[in-house]
């Protein structure tokens, strides 16, 4: 039998990249988000002891993202959003929560070989933008997450 997070994350996928500026490349590749435990990651936390599902689902998508991210025109830039849950913390805070996911995912990156250059700014944008229900423990799972946002050149730029 699946565990109940195996359920939830089966359930979300495929969580695409959302779209943030009229400037995101149309992609027909799938990337999928990373999920985060409840007031998750601390100060100086670790993304193996702050994610759902660590070894069997988070590190599968950072390794397939990244090889999809790097199979993209080389002027398109990455950018790592987290977000938070609406009731795991408040204010300024979330913020800070969303942004030390956001870090920790983009750090992962880089020491893992992609490429500074192709890499923005990660940044938190604490519960402002959930995509279920706050009001229900398996919609705010699926708040607490890293997404990966496709960032290309201005259209009429070479």
């Amino acid at each position: 039998m699946k565990s109940r997070s195996t359920r939830l994350i089966n359930a979300t996928l495929p969580l695409l990249a959302a779209l943030v500026s009229a400037h995101v490349y149309a992609t027909d590749l799938d990337f999928k988000g990373v999920f985060f435990k409840e007031g998750l990651p601390g100060t100086g936390g670790d993304l193996a002891g702050s994610t759902v599902m660590f070894e069997d689902y988070v590190l599968p998508v950072l390794n397939d993202d990244s090889a999809a991210f790097l199979r993209l025109k080389s002027d398109a830039k990455v950018r790592i959003v987290g977000f938070t849950d609406s009731q795991e913390c408040v204010g300024d805070a979330c913020k800070a929560l969303s942004l030390r996911r956001a870090q920790l995912v983009n750090a992962w990156l880089l020491a893992h070989g992609f490429p500074a250059d192709r890499l923005l700014a990660p940044e938190g944008h604490g519960s402002s933008e959930p995509i279920d229900n706050n009001a229900k423990a398996e919609g705010r799972q699926r708040n607490r997450r890293v997404e990966f946002q496709i960032i290309g050149p201005p259209p009429g730029q070479p």
